[in-house]
């Protein structure tokens, strides 16, 4: 027999208002709990479950209000948004310089080959110039590469992670948080 089938309609209930109050989907917190998207849909139509689902409610309200390091789902999702959204801007922003680097590069080619061809025609002067202006902007690139490709190493990390909330009474959660 599973740990699910064991658990208590009670039991199951306050898994269910838990997640819920916590920003899951109810189909989520139904697998949680070893029921039915539907019987979740059914306890919904309960005035006692609505009662305990908005006393939960209040409560992690309550924590997050008291606590300025309590994050709710929303929150976190968000700033998760944030950085999807920096990051992108850091992509484009490289793809964008790297696209005027390659087209620096050709120009200061032509430069030289010109140079190469008639020394008198092109101004020695203005070669350093440019090399300068495309050493600076490929530095740009590479930074903005470089924060991309760390942003997505963060956020598959956190991915990779969900965080467990642990509460005193949890043992179940305490012991699935430990390393094995």
């Amino acid at each position: 027999m599973t740990r699910q089938s064991q658990r208590s309609k009670a039991e199951q209930l306050e898994i269910v208002v838990k997640l819920l109050s916590r920003g899951k989907t109810q189909a989520e917190a139904a697998a949680a709990a070893g029921v039915t998207t539907r019987t979740v849909q059914r306890w919904f139509a309960d005035p006692q479950f609505k009662q305990r689902l908005a006393e939960v409610e209040q409560e992690t309200n309550a924590i997050i209000k008291s606590d300025p390091v309590v994050l709710t789902v929303v929150d976190i999702r968000s700033q998760v948004q944030e950085l999807l959204d920096y990051r992108d801007s850091q992509r484009s922003f490289a793809v964008d310089m790297g696209m005027v680097v390659k087209k620096s590069i050709t120009v200061l080619l032509q430069a030289v080959e010109r140079l190469e061809q008639n020394p008198d025609e092109i101004n020695v002067r203005s070669l350093p110039q440019l090399m300068r202006a495309i050493g600076d902007l490929s530095e740009k690139v590479s930074s903005a590469w470089s924060r991309s490709v760390g942003l997505d190493d963060l956020l598959d990390r956190v991915g990779a992670n969900e965080p467990q909330i642990i509460e005193p009474r949890s043992e179940e959660v305490r012991e699935s948080a430990t390393p094995q």
